[in-house]
């Protein structure tokens, strides 16, 4: 039963109850969980003795197999299932972290530990790796309720020693959220008889262990009775904090058992801090301290199940962003998406020490390794774009000199780092366009704020470091996606691995402006410092008479420091045969629209430059003019071509 997978998109930080009107069970264990020798196990008489209680319920698990061939007959029940032949406890707690991104379980089942005694395992580590697993289980769903199995004997295999410590060990480990049970599988159980062999049950065993394991079930469930459904309602997308935000959650539950239903809102995740009107009111207000993505979660019990919902607040300009992974995870294999598109991405071949402080929080921190990565399927949404803008801090391992790849999309479009050069390209359908600067830096052992973008509209691939400009090159062409559908980020599909730490890794479906990668670039809770403004002062043009007027536009952005300024701008003629006339025909919004007009012909070079009244920038632009009726020639214009006028001209100014 695989309908949690829809579920799962919506889960942010770790992952809670699986929230349909059935009661997921998880079979956890080894060949006594999953049926070796013919026998379905225990799973499929308790999966009919539930049927007939009344009980809704969807066993989970990895895999829908037994360990050998059982008849057809047989196979009349819900086989997903954890069991895993000849597994140890310590094998089921290694591997456990993976299978629960596929589900969420209500109630666990787990029987393990009989491979360990088998194979000669003391108890106190066989109930350490127990330990383990509870505390897996409980990471990805704090509510899940644990039946605990004291061990059915063996033949030659006496678990009596075990059982009797696990009775001592589980107290003190239950909890009110996530209580532990122990269900005495071993007491009255004669392996002679209910055995068909050393180990596994027969028919008769099977049918004993799922009455237990019913008993254990009816003791914390009611007949009937279904977890709350829980709707969080819609996402919401604001301006600003100023706005106030209505939440919409609704709750239906079927009165079981009888008693009170609460409901509670809790902030998952963001940057500020979130204040409801009243938290434990389905229909409620909330305001938020700072701008930014945010993840809330409404939560519902009937005192035995819980049920629960997301929505997601975004407030700015960040709210435009396709793919936003924070890093908030402390632990885990999973890093959530909180943009509305919700990509969550899985990652590979790294385990819970690879989590380490970050800028905002925590981070993701990779050895360089081949394979070490964070994968987001091919079939995430908005992560193919025709404009977009790939940002994120980044804190290469000085001594790495390899290209290191910080992320993005197959060979399509990626932003990288080697040594102190930082390059972001895309593929054209026949190569790769690049912008790259070297000399950087970003290999100094330091967080540092990168960002790489490509307007399709002006052809502009542009990239940034700690929000400022560092190269801009025109490239009047588009993205082709040829070249693989899996976004990743710190390597490129396995290879150009990157080494150091990674946070805040974002993508936007367009070119953002200057002023808006600077406010990503700025450190959290660190008043920013003013940056000089950042210029683009157009394309190079060519006109021919009789029109000999030429319209420019220019973008510029600036910080909004210091306080209260207003960028000025000077246009100024570096280099030209005759005089050129500058008209302003709009400025707002950042765009900068100028007519210019020439008396003569020839090529010329011409410079903006902007001022916030403590810093500037500056970009250049060339025009080219020439009469309709013949062509131009270096004699016509003085000997002096456009390319040799930019040089001398931008070797002066520098």
């Amino acid at each position: 039963m695989k309908a949690v997978l829809a579920v799962l998109a919506l889960c942010f930080w770790v992952s809670s109850p699986v929230y349909s009107q059935v009661v997921t069970v998880l079979p956890l264990g080894d060949s006594i969980t999953q049926g070796v020798g013919g026998q379905p196990s225990y799973r499929r008489a308790l999966w009919f003795m539930l049927f007939d209680a009344g009980y809704s319920v969807d066993f989970v698990g990895s895999h829908d197999i037994f360990g050998a061939a059982v008849p057809v007959e047989l196979q009349d029940f819900d086989l997903d299932n954890e069991g895993h032949s000849a597994w140890e406890a310590g094998d089921l707690d290694a591997a456990l972290e993976t299978w629960l991104q596929l589900y969420d379980a209500d109630i666990v089942l787990l029987h393990a530990g009989t491979n360990d005694l088998y194979n000669g395992q003391s108890i106190e580590s066989t109930l350490d790796e127990l330990g383990g697993i509870i505390d897996k289980l409980r990471v990805d769903n704090p509510f899940t309720i644990i039946l605990l199995a004291k061990l059915i004997p063996g033949r030659t295999l006496d678990t009596a020693p075990f059982n009797l410590e696990l009775e001592t060990w589980v107290q003190g480990r239950s909890t009110p959220d996530s209580p532990i049970i122990v269900i005495d599988q071993a007491a009255g159980y004669d392996p002679f008889v209910e055995n068909f062999d050393d180990l596994h049950p027969n028919e008769f065993g099977e049918e004993k262990m799922a009455t237990r394991w019913l008993e254990g079930i009816q003791a914390v469930l009611t007949p009937g009775n279904q977890k709350p459904i829980v709707d969080a309602g819609p996402f919401h997308l604001i301006d600003s904090t100023s706005e106030i935000v209505t939440l919409m959650g609704s709750v239906s539950d079927d009165g079981l058992p009888v008693g009170s239903l609460t409901h509670q809102w809790s902030k998952i995740a963001g940057p500020g801090e979130v204040t409801f009107d009243d938290a434990a009111q389905l229909v409620t207000n909330v305001s938020f301290s700072e701008e930014g993505n945010y993840v809330l979660h409404l939560h519902a019990s009937d005192t035995e199940l819980v049920g629960g919902d997301y929505t997601f607040v975004q407030i700015g300009d960040v709210a435009a962003a396709a793919g936003h992974w924070p890093f908030y995870e402390s632990s885990g294999i999973t890093t959530h998406d909180v943009s509305v598109n919700a990509n969550d991405g899985t990652l590979v071949n790294l385990d819970n020490s690879h989590w380490q402080p970050g800028v905002d929080n925590n981070s993701l921190c990779l050895d360089g390794l081949f394979g070490q990565q964070v994968s987001i399927p091919a079939a995430s949404n908005g992560l193919q774009p025709a404009s977009l803008t790939v940002a994120g801090w980044v804190k290469p391992d000085p001594a790495w000199p390899f290209w290191s790849w910080v992320a993005g999309q197959g060979d399509n479009y990626g932003l990288y780092v080697q040594g102190d050069k930082i390059v972001f390209y895309f593929y054209n359908g026949s190569t790769w366009n690049n912008v790259n600067y070297d000399n950087t830096a970003v290999g100094d052992g330091q967080w540092h704020h990168l960002a790489g973008s490509f307007d399709a509209l002006t052809g502009s691939l542009s990239i940034y470091m700690d929000g400022v400009l560092l190269n801009a090159t025109p490239y009047p062409e588009s993205i082709v996606y040829s070249f693989g559908t899996e976004f990743s980020i710190g390597s490129m599909q396995g290879t150009r691995n990157f080494k150091g730490c990674l946070d805040e890794i974002r993508v936007y479906g367009r070119a953002l402006t200057g002023s808006e990668i600077q406010v990503l670039a700025q450190v959290p809770g660190v008043d920013p410092v003013n940056q000089p403004p950042t210029v683009d002062a157009g394309v190079d043009q060519e006109i021919q008479f009789p029109f000999n007027t030429v319209r420019i536009s220019a973008q510029i952005n600036d910080d909004g420091l210091p306080e209260a300024s207003t960028p000025g701008y000077t246009w100024t003629q570096q280099a030209g045969p005759g005089t050129a006339l500058f008209t302003e025909i709009d400025f707002s919004g950042g765009l900068l629209t100028t007519d210019i007009t020439l008396d003569l012909p020839g090529d010329y070079l011409f410079v903006l430059e902007v001022s916030d009244g403590e810093l500037s920038g500056f970009d250049d632009v060339g025009v080219s003019l020439s009469f309709w009726t013949t062509e131009s020639t270096d004699e016509e214009f003085g000997g002096l071509r456009k390319r040799e006028l930019m040089q001398r001209a931008r070797f002066k100014r520098r």
